[in-house]
């Protein structure tokens, strides 16, 4: 599996590099050339060792050692190139399904009537709030290419506080977008960049707060869900902590959302280089993870179950990596998911999976492991 991901890997690699997507000349290249590369690799790999002495010596005979190696070698660059091509087209297909949706032109600073929910924890800032919107229906539908799904968008609080912006709560919003832009300065974020990481594909702000409407049933989902569990547990932090000054650090290692943190431990932070202990990764999850592991465990090896002892019937290593594991994936989702958080996640699972089903693995394993399970998910 080493070979399958690192090749896999490599394929998104190239195809991040292109200028543009692969065209249908390309695309018969890249599945002819995945076939033949895959098939290639099932022979020189697959090959099964003679068994009589007699061939067994043959074996060992200098020219027939050499000619197996470079078939073993010559398979597993096939493994490569197999891998490679399925990673290539893997991200051409997900880039092409991502850019093919897109605001008109036409529509850009102009008023648009949209209905969907908000679909992920709003961001606060001085003046309002932003947040990504999951677009239902457009009031118009005559467009030439598929519409944006989803939006980000800026809720300004002019004359009139902010309503309850609350993750699956089912707007009708009078807006105004435009295509995602950004600055191309070196070294600087690209923003626009970031926005398609994300699968933003407009970006705008509520032009008619007054009108907005509510609508009476809201969305459903696992991502709602999700959503609205954050929201529940920032706004308990509120509650408990008010305006304590601990209380925006608080809400970044609980939920992963930075914007309630002040200018002054903003600043503290990134003079002491220590910015990164807020960013949730695999060190908070590893925290959380052995912690729970810890716990479980104990309580198991002092459980029973009708006078036997709990750790007879399943073993507490068992027990205590499961709880790691639970805790971690909980942990990871009231944190947004990101990227350093997945790869820690499915580095604990694989490890978790090899420990309950009796297996050593490496950390070459490991790590490959994440490093594809991340790249299948975006």
């Amino acid at each position: 599996m080493r070979a399958i991901w690192c090749g896999f890997a490599l394929g998104v690699i190239v195809l991040q590099r292109q200028a543009a997507l692969p065209g249908w000349g390309a695309w018969v290249g890249l599945v002819l050339a995945s076939t033949l590369a895959a098939g290639w690799a099932a022979w020189a790999l697959g090959a099964a060792p003679p068994a009589d002495e007699s061939h067994e010596a043959a074996r060992r005979a200098f020219g027939l050692a050499c000619a197996r190696r470079w078939r073993m070698a010559l398979g597993w660059a096939a493994v490569w190139l197999a891998a490679g091509c399925a990673g290539f087209g893997y991200a051409a297909w997900r880039a092409e399904t991502r850019l093919a949706e897109a605001l008109p032109a036409a529509w850009q600073a102009r008023n648009i009537t949209i209905t969907g929910y908000i679909s992920s924890l709003p961001s606060y800032g001085a003046n309002g709030a932003s947040f990504l919107f999951r677009v239902e229906s457009w009031a118009t539908h005559k467009a030439a290419t598929p519409l944006p799904h989803l939006i980000q968008l800026s809720w300004v609080a002019r004359e009139a506080p902010l309503p309850p912006l609350v993750p699956g709560a089912r707007w009708r919003l009078a807006v105004r977008l435009k295509r995602p832009h950004g600055n191309g300065n070196f070294g600087l974020r690209d923003t626009e960049v970031a926005l398609l990481a994300r699968g933003v594909r407009a970006v705008g702000y509520v032009s008619d707060p007054g009108h907005a409407v509510l609508l009476p049933v809201d969305a459903s989902g696992i991502g709602v869900r999700i959503e609205r569990a954050r929201a529940a547990l920032r706004a308990r932090i509120d509650a408990v902590l008010g305006d304590a000054p601990h209380r925006g650090i608080v809400i970044a290692l609980a939920t992963g959302a930075q914007d309630a943190l002040s200018d002054a431990d903003r600043r503290l932070m990134r003079n002491t280089g220590t910015s990164h202990l807020v960013a949730i990764s695999g060190l908070h999850l590893a925290f959380v993870a052995g912690l729970a592991g810890g716990i479980a465990g104990a309580l198991w090896r002092r459980a029973r179950w009708r006078g036997v002892e709990a750790p007879l019937i399943v073993p507490a290593q068992k027990v205590a990596v499961a709880g790691a594991l639970l805790a971690a994936g909980v942990y990871a989702a009231l944190a947004g998911f990101n990227v350093p958080v997945q790869r820690a996640l499915w580095m604990l699972a694989v490890v978790a999976l090899a420990l309950c089903a009796g297996r050593e693995v490496a950390r070459s394993h490991v790590l490959a492991w994440a490093l594809g399970l991340v790249l299948l998910r975006d």
